[in-house]
């Protein structure tokens, strides 16, 4: 009863569970704000240098924006060590701005909004890296076939001397076999190069190809919010894989979570299409708003909402603005 009332009372996480920034060195100050801010001009030494090092911590948590509700853990992130009464002393003001959620953990609403675009950032870099690699893979394997054309076009030559020393009329005929065998070589070089510089990839895959299809079904598992018949939407994610990267497919489906109702509230979950029926209708690429907005108008009875009043994620932002 008493988780009820706290997941009732308190409001969602500001960012999924799958928002991981870690080993991303990188993350903004917004100096404008912050000097400018109350934490700047009312905080001492110690409480901002502690908030700093907080800030960064929670830059580094999964999800990012988040920190440990734990006063132990706290005073170690804020660089006290174990020492909690040293913490204790400057902790109103160094999580000035943090807010607890349902799941028990402390966000910061302007991080958490920083961290959700960072992560779709790291999300098109990696896509962009994944699609470099492949044409370099392109390139260097077109370049193999090259080479080894002009070894086998040598040793011809080679042997067409000596035929030469042995009749004339003969090396007519050689000279027309190698014009036949080198047609049939280029032909060959394209039907090979062909399919490498459109798919990156061999008509069969191998296990190392299987095993990553399956890692990359389970990370999408993992980040889809209505885990319903397992089974049609592995065949339907290892269709969506033909026809676009994985990174494209968790990029759009982080945006349609956003959008996505309450999955704790009376009727919200059922809004939320079967996994299967997702990636089949190629949701990834559509309007996470307009496939939202025509879902509730399918079912208009249903709510998007806790009936019990629960605030929705941005309106404990507007409650709660941070720094």
């Amino acid at each position: 009863m008493a988780r009820g009332n706290r997941m009732t009372d308190l409001p969602e996480p500001l960012t999924p569970e799958y928002c991981d920034l870690r080993g991303y060195d990188f993350m903004p100050l917004f100096g404008h704000r912050l000097f400018s801010s109350e934490f700047y001009t009312e905080a001492s030494d110690a409480e901002f240098r502690a908030g700093m090092r907080l800030w960064w911590a929670a830059w580094n948590q999964l999800p990012a924006g988040s920190l440990p509700n734990s006063d132990r853990a706290l005073a170690t992130l804020a660089d006290f060590g174990r020492d909690v009464k040293a913490w204790q002393a400057v902790k109103e003001r160094a999580l000035h701005g943090f807010i607890l959620c349902s799941d028990g953990r402390l966000y910061h609403p302007m991080l958490c909004q920083e961290a959700l675009d960072a992560y779709e950032e790291r999300l098109r870099k990696s896509k962009k890296r994944l699609k470099d690699k492949e044409r370099l893979q392109a390139w260097r394997e077109m370049r193999r076939k090259q080479n080894g054309d002009a070894h086998q076009s040598e040793e011809q030559s080679n042997d067409e001397m000596e035929v030469k020393r042995v009749s004339s009329e003969f090396q007519g005929h050689i000279r027309n076999a190698c014009v036949a065998e080198n047609a049939r070589g280029d032909r060959d070089r394209d039907s090979y190069i062909s399919p490498s510089l459109r798919s990156g990839s061999s008509s069969s895959p191998s296990a190392e190809a299987v095993g990553s299809r399956a890692a990359e079904f389970d990370e999408f598992w993992a980040a889809y919010p209505r885990k319903v018949d397992k089974g049609s939407a592995m065949k339907a994610h290892t269709k969506a894989r033909t026809k676009t990267p994985q990174s494209e497919i968790m990029l759009g489906l982080s945006r349609h979570v956003a959008a996505w109702p309450d999955r704790k509230s009376d009727h919200g979950f059922d809004l939320i299409p079967y996994p299967a029926s997702w990636l089949n209708a190629m949701g990834w690429a559509g309007d996470p708003e307009a496939s939202a907005a025509a879902r509730k108008h399918a079912n208009p009875h249903r709510v998007t909402r806790n009936t019990q009043g629960a605030p929705s994620i941005w309106d404990a932002v507007l409650d709660h603005p941070g720094v």
